[in-house]
């Protein structure tokens, strides 16, 4: 009776259907209609979609038949055929809008295949159209996105629910939202699966906004920061309240005397969507023994815990890489360390790298009362570095050292971070001023490179062109860091400067089907007016162009 009553539910609503395509008659766009004409015709279809700009139309044209006309092998029941049917003509008007039509149907045909024909989701991307551009938008710019959403085809559901065009929230809602979400579900391997889907979820929010231009490179990168944040105070709260759980509760839990003090990208809010999160742990004992295991010996297992919550693959994936590698001692040094211990050897035995690398420190998780201490320690660290000739050599001889070892550039390619103007370049000019100024400019000791760079430019420390040239050419070289990572779908900083891969960068941040000259050229004379501001600084020696 059962099996009945579907068939006969099944029977009316594609009747239903049938009856809403007479009504929706041809399709408008004459270029879909063109397709959909020709698309028995293997030949004329092919080309057909050469002229519409497809890379391989041989071996676009069965993808794009299998979503037009899908067949009973790909949707066993007729509900999602007839509802792909209907909703094909959309997608394909929206493809071949992309920059790389080809790319975004592979990837469109991806997605069809990982919602396991779940028509709920059609029925959905009808009423939706706005969903539709932006799932195909993202499907021809970015792997990385692509790769997410495929991974995670339901981390769409919270574009459908909220509004595909609603803003990126600020933090104290993602950690509302957090808490709420955990506090429904109980166990340890549930709260890892939650705390993933929210990462997923928002990192796509925040990739829509980039993409749709409501906000741009830097507002990206501070948003997916506060993102970083909220996901590691909620692994500190497992980790907390799983050791209690394996070793017994204590007193203090409700106030745990650990900071998590955030370094590099983290630190200065600039993390992008591939960021690990470099971290020192840094803990106040409460006394010596807690249960029975050494102060020392609970925090490290602590700090051992959050890393594994964040890192550890899951069938959802993971949340953040961790890299502890910033730690006093480096690798060779213990995993936490105790404030007293952080003091002392800032106070006696850090070197100038990581004076530099703690202008961008900022405890990220930790009472209050402890991370006023940590950032007392750091910032004391840091105006105690006189600006030397020796030092002011130092910084320039490691910067030279990264351009020489780690860039590589060639005829062929150069590199946004560490290459010759890259932004590094910016980033040592102002940490160097930094270090030059902050003593007796306490405002300038900022995290942020770009707001150490306003703070300088305020107090009148460097020039109003100075400030002008450095803006707004590290913001254009965040913004090809951003594109570049999300179309690879890796940490990748090294551009092309010629071929296919140039051409689409180039595409994707307006410089139009032809532009990849006008982006070479205006890299080489931004990064030249870099390099020459970074020069005024550090001296003529200071980075050498390699080769």
């Amino acid at each position: 009776d059962l099996d009945r009553h579907r068939k006969v539910v099944d029977e009316l609503f594609s009747s239903l259907f049938r009856q809403q395509r007479e009504e929706l008659g041809e399709p408008t766009s004459p270029d879909v209609k063109r397709v959909l004409q020709a698309i028995h015709d293997e030949q004329t279809t092919c080309e057909i979609l050469s002229e519409l700009g497809f890379a391989d139309a041989a071996a676009s044209y069965p993808i794009l038949k299998s979503i037009l006309l899908p067949s009973e092998a790909r949707f066993d029941k007729e509900k999602g055929r007839l509802l792909l049917e209907r909703l094909a003509p959309m997608f394909l008007d929206e493809v071949l809008k992309a920059p790389e039509p080809a790319t975004a149907l592979a990837a469109l045909d991806r997605y069809i295949d990982s919602l396991h024909a779940a028509s709920g989701y059609f029925s959905t991307f009808l009423e939706n159209p706005a969903t539709v551009r932006f799932l195909i938008r993202i499907f021809g710019e970015s792997r990385f996105f692509t790769d997410l959403l495929i991974r995670h085809p339901q981390s769409i559901d919270s574009l459908i629910g909220r509004g595909s065009l609603e803003r990126p929230r600020e933090k104290e809602a993602l950690e509302a939202e957090l808490a709420q979400r955990l506090a429904y579900y109980e166990g340890y391997e549930r709260e890892l699966e939650i705390l993933r889907r929210f990462k997923h979820e928002e990192i796509l929010r925040v990739g829509v906004g980039q993409f749709s231009g409501d906000i741009d490179s830097p507002t990206a990168r501070w948003l997916v920061t506060e993102l970083a944040e909220v996901c590691l105070a909620a692994a500190v709260e497992i980790a907390v309240k799983e050791m209690a759980r394996r070793f017994g509760a204590l007193d203090f839990f409700d106030d745990t005397p650990l900071v998590i003090l955030g370094l590099g990208k983290l630190g200065g809010r600039e993390m992008t969507y591939l960021s690990d999160l470099d971290v020192i742990f840094i803990y106040d004992p409460p006394q010596e023994q807690i249960g029975r295991f050494s102060a020392h010996e609970w925090f490290t297992r602590l700090a051992s815990r959050i890393i594994s919550i964040l890192s550890v693959a899951t069938a959802e994936g993971t949340v953040f890489e961790i890299d502890t590698r910033l730690r006093p001692s480096g690798n060779k040094g213990p995993l936490v360390s105790s404030i007293d211990s952080f003091r002392e050897y800032h106070q006696t035995s850090s070197q100038l790298w990581e004076k530099q690398a703690l202008i961008k420190a900022r405890p990220i998780t930790g009472p209050q009362w402890l991370a006023q201490d940590v950032t007392k320690i750091v910032n004391d660290c840091v105006r105690r570095t006189e600006m030397t000739a020796e030092v002011l050599a130092e910084i320039a001889r490691l910067r030279r050292r990264m351009q020489d070892e780690l860039a590589m550039e060639t005829d062929e390619q150069v590199d946004l971070k560490t290459g010759y103007g890259g932004m590094v370049d910016v980033e040592f000019f102002v940490q160097g001023n930094i270090l030059k100024y902050s003593k007796a400019f306490p405002a300038v000791l900022s995290c942020n490179t770009l707001e150490a760079l306003t703070t300088l430019r305020q107090e009148g420390l460097i020039k109003e062109d100075v400030f002008q040239t450095l803006s707004a050419g590290y913001r254009f070289l965040t913004n090809l860091e951003d594109r570049l990572r999300i179309m690879e779908h890796r940490s990748i900083d090294r551009m092309p400067l010629s071929g296919e891969k140039l051409r689409g960068l180039a595409r994707r941040i307006g410089y139009g089907d032809n532009g990849e000259e006008l982006l070479v050229s205006d890299y080489r004379r931004i990064t030249r007016s870099i390099r020459e501001i970074y020069e005024s600084f550090f001296g003529a020696n200071g980075a050498e162009r390699s080769g």
